[in-house]
């Protein structure tokens, strides 16, 4: 898990070794971030997920 800062948004990325089967963006858990975040999606290397979230001041 990786978490990082620019202004007010917030990035959580979480990563792992394999890639991640198309299905992993489909399921629940999926839908609960991407209703929360801004944006999400997969990494470039497909092997992680993360999603952008807007901080109020």
């Amino acid at each position: 898990m990786t978490l990082s800062t620019a202004g007010t948004r917030i990035r959580i990325t979480a990563r792992g070794h394999d890639p991640l089967p198309l299905l992993s963006t489909r399921g629940p858990g999926w839908t609960l971030v991407t209703g929360l975040a801004n944006s999400a999606g997969l990494t470039t290397d497909e092997c992680g997920v993360w999603a952008q979230l807007g901080a109020r001041r």
